[in-house]
């Protein structure tokens, strides 16, 4: 079994890059040692994926389409919707902008007399 020439390539463009910055980081004053577990693009590739499930089927959005897409899920993760009623409820140290719990909602009479 061996390794594919890209996947190569890849290793060793990710252990050069991984050294250089390390090299880099070390010398900054208060930096003594790197968890390099910290560096992670996992949440780069969650931002595009939630660009991908709005754009639905359309896989080549414009750059408008992108800004667009953009400006709503900077609305959707903003506190501007913690404010919206329902079965959530801010949290005072603001670490999440919403606590969601899974209690049921209290039901509504019905004006409809039989």
């Amino acid at each position: 079994m061996c390794l594919s020439h890209q996947t190569d390539f890849g290793w060793h463009l990710t252990i050069k890059s991984f050294v250089e910055l390390s090299k880099l980081l070390l010398q900054e004053p208060g930096v003594s040692f790197l968890l390099s577990e910290k560096f992670s693009q996992d949440p780069v590739e969650e931002h595009f994926a939630r660009h991908r499930r709005a754009g639905g089927c359309n896989e080549n959005p414009t750059l408008a389409q992108f800004q667009q897409q953009e400006v709503a899920l900077g609305v959707i993760k903003s506190d501007l919707i913690s404010d919206l009623r329902g079965n959530t409820q801010g949290r005072p140290d603001n670490r999440l902008p919403i606590d969601v719990n899974d209690q049921r909602l209290p039901r509504k009479r019905s004006n409809n007399r039989r």
